[in-house]
């Protein structure tokens, strides 16, 4: 949740191409340090969460409090994920930020379904 996060996150919102092939080839130093800083932020707490190191009591609020950013970034990273993992050949990439971001979307279709689609606003807003 640090300024450098928030930059990251709202970076992948505001600029990152829809299609990995296009948006890899586009993707410049700065762009792959705010790709890189939010995949292995949210990896290291899906790792945490897929170790049963939070809680079962903590880990409903943990969802609960990180769902809107890990969808909303899902939403655009997902498809980069799956793109490399194919051209890798390796269906464990970033499983971590997989298991967070499928957990978190089923935890937003359950309790806020009139809001379980990513809603993209103009970038002059807050």
């Amino acid at each position: 949740m640090s300024d450098e996060d928030i930059e990251a996150r709202r970076w992948i919102y505001q600029e990152l191409p829809d299609n990995p092939e296009q948006g890899l080839d586009q993707l410049d130093p700065k762009g792959q340090a705010h790709v890189k800083r939010v995949l292995n932020s949210l990896d290291h707490l899906g790792f945490l969460m897929r170790q049963n190191w939070v809680t079962e009591e903590a880990e409903e609020a943990v969802i609960e409090w990180v769902n809107p950013f890990v969808v909303k970034v899902w939403a655009k990273l997902g498809p980069y994920i799956d793109y490399e993992s194919r051209r890798r050949n390796q269906p464990d990439y970033y499983i971590a930020v997989r298991e967070l971001a499928q957990r978190c979307v089923e935890w937003r279709r359950r309790h806020l379904p009139d809001s379980a689609e990513v809603v993209w606003v103009d970038k002059k807003t807050i």
